[in-house]
């Protein structure tokens, strides 16, 4: 079992490299069966993080959804399924939010697919590509290299999780990422929108 948790990302990671690029010119049309349905996943999860109406029984309903969300978006991954940029970016985006620390890979795999979603003119899966590196490199126990994760103390002081202090702000500005100073001084739902 570890093998093949290991072994899936890297075949999904190698899929986004290579066959997703190989694919995109085999289909005409886009699949507006499947943009419905990313578009969807990614329009619940807009609804579910601007809901100020927030219960046990829903956070259990959310969890639920996220790994049924997920197991979609790697199993059409698998496929080569995914090759429009905005599935790529809404697929990124569901990813992203899914929220799992015992799923690492899934943050690395929406980094990819918003990365290759902006080099496809997907400008706001810019700062989604910076954000999905840096919550990988958290979770993985590495510096964040953009600084755009951050924790709130005890007393409700403010901290960015450690960042590789070698990226410019002229790299996060490539990215959509506001300058470091800036990050310190956004709001967390200010910082959910860059």
């Amino acid at each position: 079992m570890k093998f093949r948790s290991i072994l899936v990302p890297l075949l999904l990671i190698a899929s986004l490299t290579g066959c997703v690029e190989e694919r995109k010119y085999q289909r005409a049309q886009p699949d507006e069966t499947l943009n419905a349905e990313l578009k969807a996943m990614y329009d619940n999860q807009i609804i579910y993080l601007t809901s100020s109406y927030w219960t046990e029984e829903i956070e259990t309903q959310r969890a639920e959804e996220n790994v049924r969300n997920r197991q979609r978006i790697i199993e059409l991954l698998a496929t080569g399924l995914i090759v429009d940029p905005m599935d790529l970016y809404h697929a990124a985006y569901v990813l992203e939010l899914t929220i799992d620390e015992n799923c690492p890979d899934c943050y690395l795999i929406a980094h990819h697919l918003a990365r290759q979603a902006a080099d496809r003119g997907v400008e706001e899966a810019k700062a989604l590509s910076a954000m999905s590196l840096d919550m990988y490199l958290i979770i993985t126990h590495q510096p964040q290299k953009y600084g755009t994760r951050y924790y709130f103390d005890d007393d409700g002081n403010k901290h960015l999780f450690p960042y590789d202090s070698t990226t410019t702000d002229e790299e996060r500005a490539m990215w959509n990422v506001p300058g470091l100073d800036s990050l310190m001084s956004l709001h967390e739902s200010e910082i959910g929108e860059i």
